[in-house]
């Protein structure tokens, strides 16, 4: 689909995701090191903000994301902290994490939006415990809970919660939300490495989806999609769930516009055909017996 560019310049991210919802938003991932240059291009282009605080200096929070809040712009938050497992089997290294994140629970209440994304195996070679993963996501949860803030389990490339069973049975032993990242699901089935189907794990995480990480792929770096072709379908699996916060996991501002632009592209393209699948349809479209509507990659 093609318009003039001073339509497309006008464009801003929350125009284009009133497209799956009236509230939904759209974010990009910025990291602390990213500041205050990323942060300002964000915010002066219409994102929201998904903050990946300095590991080493979370104090450094109210400093970086303050400034942003008090111009009305989204943050939510991101805990990745490689190297600091939860469920680490031996018990005072998890409970160095555990600290870890609970002080970063501290320095965000009350900072804009109340949801952080959290991993459980980001660092492969660290081994875990399932029995202390359970326990200690838990005690996350239930201090999220004491300060108004949810925790957000995210699917990863490798490790146990590679496996949506496994990330599933977290969240609902835990109480945790799910977090789904679209290019670690694509890369693990790229890579061989699950023997699940996209589809289908969205269909099991949905009732608890909160967020979506969305790019196509993983390798070394987060790929931007060329065309729509193998995110178009996946985001309209998404947009049938409640999930109203899409992060754009990209660092190149081309990619990132370029990124934006097919998705809302794709959405103004499918829109009528989305939404007569609805009307057919009482509840919303379902992906084990609606109607598939395929990318226009």
């Amino acid at each position: 689909m093609s318009y003039p560019s001073s339509l497309k310049d006008s464009i801003r991210p929350f125009d284009s995701m009133t497209l799956i919802h009236p509230s939904a938003c759209l974010a990009v991932s910025a990291k602390w090191y990213e500041f205050p240059q990323k942060f300002e291009w964000l915010a002066k282009k219409g994102f929201a903000l998904e903050y990946t605080p300095d590991i080493h200096n979370l104090d450094s929070i109210p400093k970086q994301i303050d400034p942003f809040l008090s111009r009305g712009i989204r943050v939510r938050y991101h805990a990745f902290f490689p190297g600091y497992e939860i469920g680490n089997t031996h018990a005072h290294k998890a409970e160095d994490a555990m600290n870890l994140h609970f002080r970063m629970i501290d320095l965000i209440e009350g900072r804009g939006e109340q949801v952080v994304t959290v991993h459980v195996g980001l660092t492969p070679d660290i081994e875990t415990d399932k029995h202390r993963t359970t326990e200690n996501l838990g005690r996350l949860v239930q201090y999220g809970k004491q300060k108004g803030i949810t925790v957000s389990l995210e699917n990863l490339k490798k490790g146990p919660t590679k496996n949506p069973e496994t990330v599933l049975n977290l969240a609902e032993q835990t109480g945790a939300s799910i977090t789904v990242d679209i290019g670690h699901a694509v890369s693990c089935m790229d890579d061989g490495n699950c023997n699940f189907k996209i589809f289908r794990m969205i269909e099991l995480f949905a009732p608890h989806i909160i967020e979506v990480h969305y790019y196509e792929k993983e390798t070394n770096r987060h790929h931007a999609p060329t065309d729509m072709t193998i995110l178009g379908p996946i985001v309209d699996r998404l947009r049938t769930t409640k999930c109203r916060w899409w992060t754009i996991e990209l660092e190149s501002h081309t990619e990132i516009i370029k990124t934006q632009d097919l998705l809302f592209d794709y959405l103004v393209s499918t829109r009528k055909l989305f939404q007569h699948a609805q009307n057919v349809y009482n509840d919303p479209v379902r992906w084990t017996g609606g109607p598939i509507i395929q990318g226009t990659g």
